[in-house]
């Protein structure tokens, strides 16, 4: 007797061969994510933050409706940031063991949280390129991370820089901090000195490298055109760039073995600070001097305004600094502050003061009261705003 082709059964697997397959492919073109299954809600207008080692998210208008992300994982998380579309969070981590890796997950809680490096080397301040890479600090050196391949590729410095024309540059440690621009062709560092840190600009498709000014600190961040705002931090800018590094003196260098890259001057330690912006064309616009050090910086979304915050018993709080020329600047806080970071709609600045997490409206006035989102439960920090989009 013939067997029949078409059952209630084999109708059944046939059906179940054909949703695996569209599934498989639906995870792949969504970078892991399972479609129906793991749907993300929408997180515009939410904050999230760290509470003793695990990551929470909250309304950032006003605290409520917080929940944990990660509560219960081995090891304390940290540095939370999130992807453009406001779905996706990496952050570092020790829970696979005592060196902090690279890890992702889906802004929801209970969701898992993927490892995505393995190596012997810290990974720290992990942020989101535009097209979708996310670059981070690996060892000290810049490197980035492809999330649907796992590939991580060295950025800056490389063995043979620091063995050469970055010798002297790097003589003294690694990058502390970090930055790259929109279009991922720039990146910026701080470089740690015997005394201070320097900040240097690298271009990797020219192979250059120059070096703008020192500091006892050195903050920065990118805008969304491009520019680069910084606060030296009790230094000040170069005169003009100091050529570290370029395809002309690799040519010297390679020519002639005694020749040797420019070294940086002597550093010399300030109590003021000083704000400017740094073009892509490598100019340099001094803004507004500072008579304190402050120790964060943000920037708008529209790129119009910087906030900066102090501890300074003298100077203490969250202070804007326009961008464009405005008038409108000066303290929103008043009390000791760190970690600012603007709402997507430059209305609101979430930031540090004790262990709590607090926002403040970005319009300065003596009318402000900061906002207290976590009202003392645990020691909270890395403040973070969904972007304007939130899926």
């Amino acid at each position: 007797m013939r067997p029949k082709l078409f059952t209630p059964r084999n109708f059944l697997l046939a059906l179940a061969a054909i949703l695996t397959a569209t599934g498989l492919f639906a995870w792949q073109r969504n970078g892991g994510k399972i479609a129906l299954i793991d749907q993300i809600p929408s997180t515009a207008g939410k904050i999230v933050f760290v509470r003793d080692g695990d990551i929470y998210m909250s309304d950032g208008a006003t605290g409520a409706n917080t929940v944990a992300l990660t509560k219960g994982g081995k090891g304390a998380d940290a540095e939370p940031a999130w992807s453009a579309n406001g779905e996706t969070l990496t952050l570092t981590s020790d829970r696979s063991g005592v060196v902090r890796q690279l890890y992702i997950m889906n802004a929801v809680p209970g969701a898992t949280v993927a490892v995505r490096t393995n190596s012997s080397t810290t990974k720290e301040q992990p942020e989101w390129g535009a097209e979708g890479d996310i670059y981070f600090l690996d060892g000290g050196r810049i490197a980035k991370l492809t999330p649907k391949t796992a590939d991580t590729d060295a950025i800056f410095p490389t063995a043979e820089q620091k063995r050469k024309a970055l010798a002297d540059l790097f003589g003294a440690g690694g990058i502390s901090r970090f930055a790259v621009s929109p279009d991922g062709k720039q990146f910026y560092a701080a470089v740690k000195q015997e005394q201070g840190e320097a900040l240097i600009a690298f271009i990797p498709g020219e192979s250059t490298v120059a070096a703008f000014g020192m500091g006892e600190k050195v903050l920065f961040r990118t805008t969304g055109t491009g520019e680069l705002v910084a606060v030296i931090c009790g230094g000040e800018p170069f005169a003009q760039p100091l050529g570290i590094m370029t395809p002309q003196t690799i040519q010297e260098m390679n020519a002639n073995p005694a020749f040797t890259a420019p070294k940086l001057p002597q550093y010399s330690p300030s109590d003021t600070s000083v704000v400017l912006k740094i073009n892509a064309q490598f100019v340099v616009e001094p803004l507004t001097p500072v008579p304190f050090l402050p120790n964060g910086l943000a920037i708008s979304a529209d790129g119009t305004r910087a906030a900066i915050t102090s501890t300074n018993t003298e100077y203490p709080g969250v202070f804007v600094v326009p961008l464009d020329g405005s008038p409108k600047g000066g303290p929103v806080a008043n009390i000791a502050a760190s970690e600012p970071a603007f709402s997507p709609d430059g209305t609101r600045i979430a930031f540090v003061s004790g262990v709590d997490v607090y926002t403040t409206s970005t319009e300065p006035g003596a009318a402000n009261v900061p906002l207290n989102l976590t009202k003392g439960q645990g020691k909270n920090t890395n403040p973070v705003w969904s972007p304007a989009k939130g899926k």
